[in-house]
């Protein structure tokens, strides 16, 4: 065997080894293509090789700030599981970036070999949940919770209807409720709209995704953002406007894109990681989940942090509180997540 680096976005190596073997939309070339065009990041992939064939592969950006120098697979990804055949191929996948003695980190859901390697430690734990869309409409709409069913019923009776962006102007307008909510309910900065924007383009444009808004009198209010990636659906995005929470549009969102997935062959809804002190999140996602799963996050750090590093922190942290008070504009909020959310990384 032997390991090669190729770039996974353009690699057919890396092409044909994420067909062959059960991946992720966070191993496929177009998130890593919309990735590297919004924050400058260069992906590369370790891939080893078997007569000329490739039998396992690991992806990851090199990043090199202000903050310091570290290695992530893969940034701003809810978990991107190492590909193999055999766990022993893990210590080859990852000994090339345990060499350059940078912190590497990662997030697993179904590999117990990186779990297991001595040379990480877990530093974090998130929930993950899925809806499994094998079967017909009658029995999704039953197996759902009853809360579920009640608030659907709700969100349609309140005159909610749900239809499909069509242009980058509805993109845009997602993106304002999306930078409000990541504002106002959780004080954080919003991912910049470029990386809306190539979602948009690389799954959206050629059928691989939808976005779905709900909307009562014409108005939109709240959107979610799907892709679809090797007979999966991942829930990507959502925002909404707080007003009309009481009505459920977010319900009614999530069913139609459960109908509307099953009716395109999609085995599962993937409806993507919760804090588990997101108690309200969790909740909501149970209502539809088929299964829950942990998501492990894995650091092998080297070297102690440095007084550089905590401090760069420290002042992004205080930069954000700064740029998310309700006093900032909005479109000041926008701005500031454009230029900043790279280094969150």
């Amino acid at each position: 065997m032997k390991l090669v680096t190729v770039d996974p976005r353009t690699s057919p190596l890396w092409e044909q080894l994420v067909s062959a073997l059960p991946s992720s939309l966070f191993h496929s070339p177009p998130w890593l293509r919309s990735l590297s065009h919004t924050y400058d990041f260069c992906p590369r992939a370790s891939v080893l090789m078997s007569n000329d064939h490739p039998v396992a592969g690991l992806p990851f950006v090199e990043v090199n700030d202000f903050i310091g120098a570290r290695i992530r697979v893969l940034p701003f990804s809810d978990f991107c599981d190492p590909l193999f055949t055999s766990a022993d191929q893990w210590p080859l996948l990852i000994a090339s970036l345990l060499a350059t003695g940078q912190r590497v980190d990662l997030r697993c859901m179904q590999t117990d070999a990186a779990r297991m390697d001595q040379h990480f430690n877990l530093v974090h734990e998130a929930l993950w949940h899925g809806v499994s869309l094998q079967c017909d409409q009658d029995r999704l709409w039953g197996r759902l919770r009853s809360s579920a069913r009640r608030n659907i019923r709700k969100a349609r009776a309140a005159g909610m209807v749900v239809h499909q962006a069509e242009t980058e102007q509805d993109l845009r307008a997602f993106h304002r409720l999306h930078v409000g909510v990541r504002k106002r309910k959780y004080s954080l900065l919003a991912q910049p709209y470029s990386f809306l924007r190539g979602l948009w383009t690389e799954f959206l444009e050629p059928g691989a995704g939808r976005l779905l808004f709900a909307a009562l009198d014409g108005e939109i209010v709240a959107g979610s953002l799907f892709l679809d990636w090797k007979g999966a659906t991942y829930y990507k995005l959502g925002a909404s406007n707080p007003e009309y929470l009481p009505l459920r549009p977010n319900d009614l969102i999530l069913w139609t894109e459960i109908v509307g997935a099953a009716s395109r062959g999609s085995h599962l809804l993937d409806l993507g990681l919760s804090e588990p002190s997101q108690e309200g999140l969790v909740r909501y996602k149970r209502k539809y989940a088929t299964s829950e799963k942990v998501v492990s996050f894995l650091r092998h750090e080297p070297n102690a942090v440095t007084a550089s590093e905590r401090e760069a922190r420290r002042l992004l942290d205080k930069i954000t509180e700064l740029f998310v008070d309700d006093a900032v504009p909005d479109t000041v909020t926008e701005r500031a997540g454009a230029m900043l959310y790279r280094y969150f990384v």
